[in-house]
């Protein structure tokens, strides 16, 4: 218990805690709902394609749980939709 104390002591007396991570870095686990409303479909359907392996998900417990870059990586690297030609 004095080692503790010591160094409690060199720590500045209190609990030590780590170091706030700014709102900006901290990136927000999005649920089928949230995909669907940003991608414009159902819910139903962002499970669907999950399941299917088309979105990149997580199980948490019995949820699943997406992270944007991920779904937009993997919706662009699948777009069929080609770049017009521009006429001269």
């Amino acid at each position: 218990h004095r080692a503790l104390r010591g160094l409690r002591e060199q720590l500045g007396g209190g609990p030590v805690k780590a170091p706030a991570i700014p709102a900006q870095t901290v990136e927000r686990w999005l649920n089928t709902h949230d995909v669907a409303v940003r991608l414009g479909i159902k819910p139903r359907t962002v499970a669907l394609w999950a399941r299917q392996g088309r979105l990149p998900a997580y199980h948490v417990g019995r949820y699943l749980r997406f992270r944007w870059e991920e779904i937009e990586t993997a919706m662009a690297a699948s777009c069929r939709v080609r770049a017009s030609k521009e006429v001269a």
